[in-house]
């Protein structure tokens, strides 16, 4: 397993999925806080508290905790009959945004995924990832924002959020940050591509951020919440079979029948 830094612009070439390794990408970006200010967010942080305390926190959370398996919300388990539906080519070129310890990846690899690219802000955990799983051939890390990614336009098939979304939600300036990382995902998305957010957002709460790209059809399930430990050890829920449009969630939310689960937008980006 390699680390390999890049220069700002630079972009990884081509091929480099082929192995395990992991890419070091820029991590500077601007986005406009409260109060309008804008401001720079460094690799350092940029001084803001909780989840939005950037590569500060998560280092530091990572290291605290070994680096040990953490899974939001659902694993693949439950998950895999939506990502089978929509994601039916396994060699689809699959970028997994904010990739954190959580074992979805790996199980996908071992589901037959082949091509996918995992990517975190926190350094710490990518070098665990990668040397993890530097026998799975195929698995990519790579330190990279979302908010500001460096890969090129139309670049994968499919993406994959179980998180990164939320975590967003909680810091300063949390509308510019999530509608950038919705246009940075249209941007590096093909035109035929697919989308999966895996969130405890509602329709009310989320829908918004995921009608910013003009070009995405979105559908909901929802998989009920269960006790089951994050480390995966456990099934998870089964998801809905039933597939909602965004106006039939959101009649079945405000009658309060969206209780106890978590959602899984899944959108599918049309030829502009």
């Amino acid at each position: 397993m390699e680390i390999k830094a890049l220069e700002e612009g630079e972009r990884p070439p081509k091929g480099e999925g082929s192995r395990s390794s992991v890419w070091c990408l820029p991590r500077t970006f601007w986005c406009s806080w409260k109060g309008g200010h804008s401001q720079n967010r460094s690799a350092k942080g940029g001084g803001i508290g909780h989840y939005g305390n950037g590569v500060v926190y998560w280092d530091a959370r990572y290291k605290k905790d070994s680096c040990g398996v953490f899974d939001w919300y659902q694993s693949y388990s439950a998950l895999k009959p939506i990502v089978n539906k929509y994601i039916p080519d396994k060699n689809a070129k699959i970028l997994m945004v904010g990739c954190g310890t959580s074992n979805l990846g790996e199980d996908m690899f071992l589901d037959g995924y082949t091509n996918i690219v995992n990517t975190d802000v926190s350094p710490v955990c990518i070098e665990f990832m990668a040397k993890k799983h530097e026998k799975y051939h195929g698995m990519t890390y790579v330190v990279d924002d979302v908010c500001s990614m460096q890969f090129p336009d139309e670049h994968f098939d499919a993406a994959i959020d179980k998180g990164t979304m939320d975590t967003l939600m909680c810091e300063d300036g949390s509308w510019d940050a999530v509608q950038q990382m919705m246009l940075q995902l249209d941007r590096v998305l093909t035109r035929k591509s697919t989308f999966l957010e895996i969130t405890y957002g509602e329709p009310s709460a989320r829908f918004h951020w995921l009608s910013i790209p003009t070009t995405w059809k979105t559908s909901i399930f929802t998989i009920a919440k269960t006790n089951s430990p994050p480390d995966g050890s456990k099934s998870s829920g089964r998801p809905d079979e039933r597939e909602y449009s965004i106006e039939e969630a959101k009649v079945l939310e405000a009658a309060g029948k969206l209780k106890d689960v978590h959602f899984v937008y899944a959108s599918k980006k049309r030829a502009s």
